[in-house]
């Protein structure tokens, strides 16, 4: 449910919010609708592909944030990793709402700034304040206008731009397929994108056409930000941490690889099973440690470990070890695990 208001220098005069954003606010989300009047700055940093309602068969842009349900690669814990942030996340809890006016005689409906007070970001003491002392809008407040007219003017030239695509058949059916390792593939469909090919063969005067109409720039920014994907997966990358591959076997055994020097947990092993030694003794488990990374293996731990740069271990149990030692040396190891891997900046 939202609540909103129409925002006012009198009633909101000491009204703060928030303008961090998280996923406790909704923003970790793996696509976000998009605008043609902010592609320019779009294109810089996310692949933007188009989408087709298969109700009403009217298309959208959106930006692909993450790989994943619910996944925003660019939502950091210090903040957004990037250097614009999609209008519809940047504008918070406002939103465009219309008031009749009268305008030397006639009736328009003019837009104005709504807030919803019921959204979580809303009457934070820690917030950005909205007016000045003595009622100006504060720069905050300022951006917030801008972040708005670009969603509004956005709207007004969309539906011109794809139906000027669409009827040039210049939207084109994508599926994009992207392997990250051996545990996991992500395939992006029901999007479309850009059809070069058709869009090389255009004549000049269909190209001047689009040009007029301000659409062909839209059009390379488009293409250009394709190019994206590889930010995304390196940022996909990044938040592997660590691979463990945990498994019964004939003996009680943890096959570790090399130090991950460019890893944030690049000690890793060292901080888990040395300092794990004394509780796994008290606890009567029994074990042993073996490098045994080897580029030419195919097994999993090898392959994580020379792809990705992280510390991969295979952690093994005894099929004949008593069930209780396993119980509480899993315990050990689990603990300080979860302890290690909280400090993980």
């Amino acid at each position: 449910m939202s609540q909103a208001v129409l925002l006012n220098n009198v009633e909101h005069k000491d009204l703060k919010v928030d303008s961090s954003l998280g996923a406790e606010y909704g923003d970790n989300v793996n696509r976000a609708l998009a605008f043609s009047t902010e592609f320019g700055d779009l294109q810089k940093e996310y692949p933007i592909l188009f989408y087709r309602d298969s109700k009403s068969q009217a298309f959208q842009a959106h930006v692909i944030l993450g790989l994943e349900k619910d996944e925003n690669l660019f939502l950091g814990d210090q903040g957004w990793l990037g250097n614009y942030v999609p209008a519809v996340l940047a504008r918070g809890p406002f939103m465009i709402g219309f008031q009749a006016r009268e305008i030397e005689g006639k009736a328009v409906n003019e837009p104005v700034i709504h807030i919803d007070m019921d959204n979580p970001r809303v009457g934070a003491e820690t917030g950005q304040p909205l007016f000045l002392a003595y009622g100006g809008d504060t720069p905050y407040l300022e951006k917030i206008m801008q972040t708005l007219q670009v969603i509004h003017q956005g709207t007004a030239l969309d539906e011109s731009f794809f139906a000027t695509l669409d009827s040039m058949e210049l939207f084109e059916p994508v599926n994009i397929e992207i392997s990250l390792s051996n545990i996991a593939n992500v395939n992006l469909r029901d999007y479309y994108t850009i059809n070069k090919d058709k869009l090389a063969q255009l004549d000049a005067e269909s190209l001047e056409k689009l040009n007029r109409a301000g659409v062909l720039s839209l059009v390379f920014f488009a293409l250009v930000s394709m190019g994206n994907f590889n930010k995304l997966i390196e940022l996909k990358n990044k938040k592997l941490a660590l691979f463990i591959d945990f498994h019964s076997t004939f003996k009680n055994l943890f096959y570790i690889s090399d130090i991950a020097e460019e890893s944030p947990m690049k000690n890793f092993l060292e901080d888990w099973l040395l300092d794990s030694r004394k509780s796994l003794s008290d606890a009567n488990y029994k074990y042993e440690i073996i490098n045994s990374l080897n580029k030419d293996n195919g097994v999993s731990k090898n392959y994580i470990y020379n792809k990705y740069n992280i510390p991969s271990v295979t952690y093994e149990v005894s099929d004949n070890e008593d069930r209780d030692v396993i119980q509480q040396s899993s315990s050990i190891l689990a603990i300080n695990l979860m302890e290690l891997l909280l400090k993980v900046k």
